[in-house]
């Protein structure tokens, strides 16, 4: 499996995250930008995303790059 994406809570946003590498790729003010930056990112790797809640806890495992998150960016 190549390197799966993960969004992750950072600070007083989110951020994606490579699995493999563990750096980031880019930062953003909400979930559902984070999720698109990783979408395409996943996408063009043919990987998944991996959806963090705040909490950190998994909210959703995408294996076709197509997961959105709720509309209740408090996750």
């Amino acid at each position: 499996m190549k390197n799966r994406q993960h969004v992750i809570p950072f600070e007083n946003g989110w951020a994606v995250r490579s699995e493999d590498e563990g750096k980031f790729s880019s930062f953003h003010n909400t979930q559902m930008e984070a999720v698109e930056a990783a979408r395409k990112i996943a996408k063009k790797d043919k990987t998944e995303i991996v959806i963090h809640r705040k909490n950190e806890s998994t909210q959703d495992l995408n294996q076709n790059s197509n997961a959105l998150p709720s509309t209740d960016e408090s996750y």
